[in-house]
């Protein structure tokens, strides 16, 4: 058999070349964490703008609400001069608060939409970091039993 089969790694080849391996797995650690904070800034600001979307919501059923309590309002004085003149009157304020519950409904609806939302982010990103930690771990547990084999 010829030398050209057989390459003999002296110790400090050996150590030169676990120090490469290790300087490429830190780099797509790195890479990998990289990436996260990139996920977890951009969830950050569909965050905030979600929150914004639901302040101006807010804002939006709060002045439907007022103008509601002012028809209402309208409608009971109506409602009061039509009785005192003897006619059949039905129930606006029934159809009012109907209205506004299915709007209530409507609002807590998305509410918990983007709360479900949010929460299964949030799961994502901790996933990726439990994964990247998981892994880093065996890495070190894989290279210490090689250390403790090759000693």
């Amino acid at each position: 058999m010829s030398d050209e089969n057989y390459k003999v790694v002296t110790a400090p080849q050996k150590i030169q070349m676990d120090i490469e391996e290790l300087n490429l797995k830190y780099g797509k650690l790195n890479k990998d964490v990289e990436q996260l904070k990139t996920c977890n800034t951009s969830q950050g600001s569909d965050l905030r703008q979600i929150q914004g979307e639901f302040e101006q919501t807010n804002k939006n059923i709060e002045e439907i609400l007022q103008k509601l309590n002012k028809i209402s309002d309208e409608s009971i004085e109506k409602g009061a001069e039509m009785d005192s003149k003897n006619y059949v009157t039905h129930s606006i304020k029934e159809c009012y608060k109907n209205f506004l519950k299915k709007i209530a409904v409507g609002t807590l609806s998305a509410f918990y939409t983007v709360a479900d939302i949010t929460i299964e982010k949030t799961s994502d990103i901790k996933e990726g970091f439990q994964y990247i930690a998981a892994e880093a771990q065996y890495e070190n547990k894989r290279r210490k039993s090689q250390s403790v084999e090759n000693n």
